[in-house]
């Protein structure tokens, strides 16, 4: 659904989210929502799910690895 937005509704949402209270868990492929939105990078392999210590990022450069 994010991917179809357009830009505003998307920023409203990305707002609304940081002013939230509590945890959410979101699973997504979207670079600049994830970056805009999270605290805290997890990335699920080999059956497990495991926090990620780093940026987005450094986590594509892993992966390239």
């Amino acid at each position: 659904a994010f991917g179809k937005m357009t830009p505003a509704p998307f920023n409203v949402r990305v707002r609304a989210r940081v002013q939230a209270q509590g945890g959410v868990l979101m699973v997504s492929h979207d670079q600049h929502l994830i970056e805009a939105t999270v605290d805290e990078l997890w990335v699920c392999e080999d059956g497990r799910v495991s926090p990620f210590h780093g940026t987005f990022e450094e986590y594509k450069a892993k992966l390239r690895r």
